[in-house]
């Protein structure tokens, strides 16, 4: 769910991080964020112990995962537009110190028919084109490479090395999952289970399947 822009119809900027999904335009109006908070409890129980724990564990893996969308939706974008392998030369721009870049119309014209609104779409284009995002994805990309850490290309398939890597985080991901849905899933399978049963023989087995 990428969320409509924020702030006031005058001076709207794009939803960039989980705190943007907070924004509300009035008391009245539920926040995406509250919406999506809503749901994940909704389908997911923990131990009421554990409730403040656990919604910690999620924020910072929300923070996260919008970080994570968007960057896979630039990558996701820039790959729609390459022929070859390779970005056409009239959908590129250089700037003054010679780099690269896709150009804003291009990305505009790369958005996804599912993903968010035209405006969102277009003032995150905006964004990614400037000067200050540029910069700064130049210089994550070489503290990579001065750490030592791979850069891989993000529109490519995935090679041994960024094959674990996501593997691990996948884990991570998924072990949190696991710990918050704990009995509440069992009990959701074996709900789901009579349920289906019911639809191909037409009878309701009950609780005990007499």
């Amino acid at each position: 769910m990428y969320p409509p822009p924020i702030g006031p119809k005058n001076d709207q900027k794009p939803v960039l991080c989980w705190e943007d999904y907070k924004w509300s335009p009035g008391p009245e109006v539920r926040s995406a964020a509250s919406k999506i908070v809503e749901e994940f409890w909704w389908r997911f129980k923990c131990d009421p112990l554990e409730q403040e724990k656990a919604d910690g564990v999620l924020e910072e893996n929300l923070t996260r995962k919008v970080k994570q969308m968007l960057h896979e939706e630039k990558a996701a974008a820039i790959k729609r537009l390459m022929k070859k392998g390779q970005l056409p030369a009239q959908l590129t721009e250089v700037d003054e110190n010679g780099n690269r870049w896709p150009t804003k119309e291009a990305l505009i014209s790369a958005k996804k028919v599912d993903f968010g609104t035209d405006v969102g779409w277009r003032l995150l284009c905006e964004h990614w084109s400037g000067a200050e995002f540029r910069g700064l994805s130049l210089r994550n990309k070489r503290n990579k490479l001065a750490n030592g850490d791979t850069v891989f290309h993000c529109s490519g398939a995935r090679n041994a090395v960024a094959t674990r890597q996501f593997l691990v985080l996948y884990l991570r991901q998924a072990s949190f999952c696991l710990c918050l849905i704990g009995k509440f899933h069992l009990h959701w399978m074996m709900f789901h289970t009579l349920e289906m049963q019911t639809l191909k023989t037409g009878k309701d087995p009950g609780i005990s399947g007499a």
